[in-house]
């Protein structure tokens, strides 16, 4: 029948129609994709590219920081010299002023030493003097109370020179 044939043929159209709209909207889909991408790897260059000026930036600042930090220990090195010979300096002088106090100590000593067997010496003499004028008073004392008896012979004193 004709119209069975008519429904058989709109529904090849239909159906025809249809796998069109699929083709089509895969099509619009597959364009759609294609655009994203484009879009997302635009904006995907555009961070990588703003990332890499952001590296570079930084890379700078840590470049000048680090120039810093060498100038900075490099200054502190110089005053560090300068301390240690400093130190040294005034450690070479301490060192020489102990020397000396130690070389005075010991001149002073020996002079305290001199000085007492020098005293040793002369109260030894002393006592000598002292004994000898003790008995020259008792010689004397004896000579007056005897103005009678004649002189003792007396042997001279070797103890004075």
């Amino acid at each position: 029948t004709p119209s069975k044939v008519m429904i058989k043929e709109a529904n090849t159209q239909l159906m025809m129609m249809f796998e069109r709209i699929s083709e089509l909207e895969a099509q619009v889909a597959e364009r759609d994709r294609k655009l994203a991408e484009q879009g997302s790897s635009t904006e995907i260059k555009k961070l990588q590219d703003k990332i890499i000026q952001m590296e570079l930036s930084q890379a700078e600042d840590e470049a000048a920081h680090r120039e810093q930090l060498v100038s900075y220990q490099q200054e502190c090195q110089t005053q560090l010299n300068v301390m240690k010979d400093q130190c040294k300096k005034q450690i070479k002088e301490f060192q020489a002023h102990i020397t000396k106090t130690e070389e005075d100590k010991k001149t002073f000593s020996q002079s305290l030493v001199q000085q007492a067997m020098k005293t040793q010496e002369q109260e030894t003499e002393l006592s000598s003097l002292i004994a000898e004028n003790t008995e020259l008073k008792s010689l004397v004392h004896s000579l007056q109370n005897s103005k009678h008896t004649p002189p003792i012979a007396t042997k001279p004193d070797t103890t004075f020179p």
